[in-house]
């Protein structure tokens, strides 16, 4: 029998086995999509923001009316501005939830843009609504940066020895610069997000499955008994590792298919996810390997595979983007495999890329597994008692 056959027939075997483990199947597939959409449906649809904004004149200026009409006549699609009577009645609109937030102009606001100590503006908020509330402020910033223009106006025309214009003058104060924000791609699901992140999570912890039976093996004599046949310890291990491409590939397939057809999810460009569904299977492989090599007992497999995979969840952004998270972890993602996986897949899904977008995960996704696998094809042999 060639040595290539033997590889093959090892892979077999191995994934028969897996299978038929129940709790194997739950771990790599089952489990991914479970978590992946409780996380995607705690984050909603991921199609659009939507909330009612109150907005309040309490100062009967011009500046505050134009403030007021300009916002509730303003076409923001699902974030809508409303005019609201009284801070009273924005205050309990917010607290029962009619509101999701509200802007009170109070009174004397623009008197008080001509004197050393210019009025605040008010801004309703709810714990329960953290986006809404930074819509408001960010709305009432923009208030405020054109009063403090205003302001400008009036010091710089006394400072000159001219007249100090009046407040309807200074209300019709515009800013010479507007910021416009616009996005890289479209709108994303979380499930397109999470549905990978889950999936790579628990092919990480599945490498301590990987890497126990390897050693369960070389303690019951298994390993001893397919030397003689004589089939080499490279192609023992070779047969493995197919194994793992083979269940880290197929797992990540039917989460995909899964997530795309029961959430929605938008993965993106087919080809660049199944570029990358390859090299982090092989990154997976390379990983599980080196953690066999590394374990002394079935028990520190475990523990090893739990540490990696979490670790690389927290820094690679499988909880939290990367882009949401401190500068520091930002580049310590990209240290791990998980980073750069989800790197690609996001790029993907929100940016819209194809192929060519994701050369760069991809490479170090394969460098990664090829890597982490050299190093374990020489610690395994001495591991498994080579003979």
């Amino acid at each position: 029998m060639s040595q290539a056959r033997a590889a093959l027939l090892v892979a077999g075997t191995d994934l028969r086995r897996r299978l038929r483990n129940r709790s194997f199947v739950i771990q790599a597939i089952v489990g991914p999509i479970v978590l992946a959409a409780i996380i995607s449906l705690a984050f909603g649809s991921g199609d659009g923001f939507s909330a009612t904004i109150g907005v309040v004149d309490g100062d009967g200026s011009p500046m505050a009316a134009a403030f007021v009409t300009g916002v509730t006549a303003a076409d923001a699609g699902d974030l809508e501005f409303v005019a609201v009577d009284s801070a009273g009645e924005a205050r309990a609109g917010v607290a029962a939830g009619d509101l999701s937030a509200a802007i009170v102009v109070p009174d004397g606001f623009a008197a008080s843009l001509q004197t050393e100590a210019p009025g605040d503006l008010d801004v309703i908020i709810s714990a329960d609504n953290a986006v809404s509330a930074e819509v408001a402020r960010a709305v009432a910033t923009g208030l405020t940066d054109r009063a403090n223009a205003a302001r400008l106006t009036a010091a710089t025309t006394a400072a000159g020895g001219g007249q100090v214009p009046g407040p309807d003058v200074l209300a019709a104060v515009e800013l010479p610069v507007q910021v416009d924000t616009t996005s890289s791609g479209g709108d994303v699901s979380p499930a397109a997000y999470f549905g990978p992140a889950m999936g790579l999570l628990f092919l990480f912890l599945s490498m301590g499955a990987v890497a126990r039976d390897l050693l369960n093996e070389r303690r019951i004599g298994l390993l001893d008994r397919l030397r003689a046949g004589p089939v080499r310890d490279a192609t023992i291990l070779a047969g493995k590792a197919l194994s793992v491409l083979a269940v880290g590939v197929s797992s990540l397939l039917v989460i995909w298919a899964v997530t795309s057809l029961a959430l929605g999810a938008d993965w993106g460009d087919p080809v660049g996810v199944v570029l990358l569904i390859a090299a982090t299977a092989v990154a997976v492989a390379g990983t599980a390997g080196l953690i066999a090599g590394l374990a002394r007992t079935e028990q520190s497999a475990d523990t090893l595979a739990t540490v990696a995979a979490f670790v690389f969840a927290i820094i690679g952004g499988a909880f939290i983007p990367p882009g949401e998270l401190p500068e520091v972890l930002q580049r310590l993602s990209l240290l791990t495999p998980t980073g750069w996986a989800l790197r690609g897949f996001a790029e993907l899904s929100a940016g819209g890329g194809g192929p060519a977008d994701v050369v760069a995960p991809v490479i170090a996704l394969l460098a990664w597994g090829l890597g982490a696998g050299l190093l374990a094809a020489r610690l395994l042999p001495r591991r498994l008692g080579a003979g």
